[in-house]
């Protein structure tokens, strides 16, 4: 499985709401695929953690050793979104590349 398939699973909970939001606030009903740089600066930090422990829980499933918690991520998520250069990557991709720089994502 590529590390990018992996990372981009679908994460859905509700989807009748149109920006990805559900009644509660809580979830997120995009996939880390699809969502967007526009996506993350619109949640809220439930969401956030909804999303970024999907996609590490996602990542362990599938013989990936994970060495930093969803906080790291969220932390690094902020920074990296707000860049045009970086605005085009979707959650999923922009993940991997933190997680493969920072070297807390290794293959089992």
């Amino acid at each position: 499985m590529n590390l990018y398939e992996t990372s981009s699973s679908e994460y859905s909970y509700n989807n009748e709401s149109t920006n990805g939001t559900t009644e509660s606030d809580n979830s997120w009903s995009k996939s880390a695929g699809s969502t967007t740089d526009f996506d993350w600066m619109d949640m809220n930090n439930a969401q956030k953690l909804d999303i970024v422990s999907g996609v590490i829980m996602d990542w362990e499933l599938n013989n990936f050793e994970v060495l930093a918690d969803s906080s790291y991520f969220i932390s690094a998520l902020d920074t990296f979104y707000g860049d045009e250069s970086t605005n085009k990557n979707n959650l999923a991709e922009a993940m991997t590349m933190i997680g493969l720089l920072g070297n807390v994502l290794i293959k089992e």
